[in-house]
């Protein structure tokens, strides 16, 4: 099963174009693969053979070599199958409460509070319908708390890291599993080998007893003990409650850790939740735009009620956490070309700047001209284009929109917006990608001009009259930038506004 999942996933799945993404290690491949073998054998068996077998402890020095060697390479490798720092740092999660439950909560202390008003409804006579309901319920709150803890887990992970983040993850749960299931099978062992009531009894026939339950009660038949038929049931329910308190201690210490070891972030809100953004934490790029540009919008013209919209949801763990990595890129970008030049400034450069992978560069920006030149203002300014009353003229909209979008822009950062004017005309692959991008916005504004004229996008005349909107911000913004920054863009923005609905001044008279 293994080598057609593999096989299906050679065949099906696309490669990374990122030069820089990881690449399979055989080695490492092999490492893993005997690390794990070696070290599931010996905690399975370590219960019935004894920790201090020698099989037991060659297979567990075994493992640790192997498992140690594999370490030493992947952090030493330049594109290690598996990054050694996604679990720790920056990638933690920010949610403690999940991760708390997960640790401490099942069959914890809260558990035995519900149960002494409850009272004991479990006996040896209950059908296995009952049962199977409360070990159903067990099972579903339980996994209330670990899938969130999980997603918490992925979610700080890197987008481009996800892939390997879940394969991990699901390796741990198995190998931790088995490590547990081990470590709890060796005390319940010893308990019912210990309580086992074996007096009189041959030594062959004593060991045999001491196998299990089922091994001791056939003992018993045989040699006519019956002292040894009850003693199994004692013996397995000591062992049992020795188990159990052993969990208790270690989802209490695991509960302890969560606590002083995962560091608490704040919850960033995002997308119609400002002033909760500003008691919690900072909010995105996208929400400081269209909360600035909806804020000083006048009161007096108030939007159809069929005109309203909604509120968007707010985004979720994995979309904010890919918002602040698009925002640490584009900001080390910056910096690295106010430093050294636009043409000197590498991905490498950036990636180790803004604490990222090249591939996580990669998958954000396909070319560094896009982390220059890609924001979220279309979006922004399709709402606050729908967001106008519908009877406002169209000049007027346009007019007032890009006055705002210019004035927020500016407002959070007038050094980047410079510079990347500046950019566009001393670059000339950005000034491409430019042309590209606003063609882009272009497609955006015949969306909007057709939703407020009821015609079709596609008409001649919404096309010529989108794009000339478009060609006119091209080259008022290639001015400000030729010119020094020196004048209000805004109002250069209104000058070229004009042009386009009156004509060239002074042109009738030719």
């Amino acid at each position: 099963m293994a080598a057609l999942g593999v096989g299906v996933c050679l065949l099906l799945l696309p490669g990374t174009r990122d030069p820089s993404g990881p690449q399979v290690d055989p080695l490492s491949t092999a490492l893993t693969a005997a690390g794990l073998g070696a070290m599931i054998p010996a905690v399975t068996e370590a219960p019935d053979r004894g920790w201090a077998d020698p099989l037991v402890l060659a297979m567990s020095a075994a493992a640790a070599v192997l498992l140690l060697g594999l370490v030493l390479r992947e952090r030493r490798s330049p594109r290690p199958m598996l990054d050694m720092s996604d679990g720790r740092g920056r990638g933690r999660p920010s949610g403690r409460g999940p991760v708390r439950a997960a640790c401490g909560g099942h069959r914890g202390p809260g558990g035995a509070g519900l149960r002494r008003p409850a009272g004991i409804r479990t006996t040896a006579d209950s059908g296995y319908g009952f049962t199977a309901l409360w070990l159903s319920l067990t099972g579903l709150g339980f996994g209330f708390a670990v899938v969130p803890a999980m997603y918490g887990q992925l979610g700080a992970l890197p987008a481009d890291r996800a892939g390997s983040g879940s394969g991990l993850l699901m390796t741990l749960r198995q190998v931790g599993g088995a490590i547990g299931i081990a470590l709890l099978g060796s005390p319940l062992a010893s308990a019912f080998r210990d309580r086992l009531d074996v007096a009189g009894l041959p030594s062959p026939a004593a060991h045999t007893a001491r196998e299990s339950v089922v091994a001791a009660h056939g003992v018993a038949v045989r040699t006519h003990a019956p002292h040894l038929a009850a003693s199994p049931h004692t013996a397995l329910t000591l062992g049992m409650s020795l188990v159990l308190l052993v969990c208790g201690i270690a989802s209490l210490a695991a509960a302890l850790l969560a606590a002083l070891l995962l560091p608490d972030t704040p919850v960033v809100r995002c997308a119609g939740a400002p002033e909760e953004a500003s008691a919690h934490g900072r909010p995105c790029r996208r929400c400081r735009t269209m909360t600035g540009m909806t804020a000083a919008r006048p009161t007096s013209p108030v939007p159809s009620p069929d005109r309203a919209r909604p509120e968007g949801p707010r985004l979720g763990l994995r979309e904010r956490k890919k918002i602040k990595t698009r925002e640490a890129i584009r900001g080390a970008t910056y910096a690295l070309i106010e430093e050294q030049g636009y043409d000197a400034t590498t991905i490498d450069q950036i990636a180790d700047r803004a604490e990222v992978s090249p591939s996580t560069v990669f998958r954000y920006f396909p070319t560094k001209e896009d982390i220059v030149l890609t924001d979220e203002f279309d979006a922004v300014m399709l709402e606050e284009i729908r967001r106008r009353p519908a009877e406002e003229p169209w000049g007027d909209t346009i007019r007032y929109v890009l006055r705002r979008a210019v004035q927020v822009g500016m407002a959070a950062d007038p050094a980047v917006s410079r510079l990347r004017t500046r950019l566009m005309v001393q670059v000339p692959a950005v000034r491409s990608r430019m042309m590209e991008s606003m063609s882009v916005t272009g497609h955006m504004l015949c969306r909007a001009v057709a939703e407020r004229t009821g015609r079709d996008p596609g008409d001649l005349e919404v096309r010529v009259y989108a794009m000339s909107l478009i060609g006119g911000l091209i080259e008022t913004t290639m001015y400000w930038a030729e010119h020094g920054h020196q004048e209000d863009l805004r109002d250069l923005i209104d000058r070229s506004l004009d042009v386009l609905e009156h004509g060239l001044p002074g042109a009738e008279n030719h």
